[in-house]
């Protein structure tokens, strides 16, 4: 069975999902996205998001990475 998450608002009127399966989701979506050159370089790491329980804060520079990184990550999810 193939699951389409688009957002947690309808996810939760269509079907009951454990958390932990959401976040699990989203960490393997996570995982894919190539954002190596993306975000902010903190005590030399390269940053480009924190995940927060359910919660995810994409960390960038400018508004035009930004709104790269959200076109890569809709796509990553269908």
């Amino acid at each position: 069975m193939i699951l389409t998450l688009t957002s947690k608002e309808e996810l939760g009127k269509a079907i009951p999902i454990s958390p932990k399966l959401f976040t699990a989701t989203l960490q393997n979506v996570m995982r894919t996205l190539e954002w190596g050159d993306m975000g902010v370089k903190i005590n030399g790491r390269q940053i480009h998001h924190l995940r927060f329980a359910d919660d995810i804060v994409l960390i960038t520079p400018d508004i035009s990475q930004a709104k790269r990184m959200l076109a890569d990550f809709d796509q990553a999810c269908g």
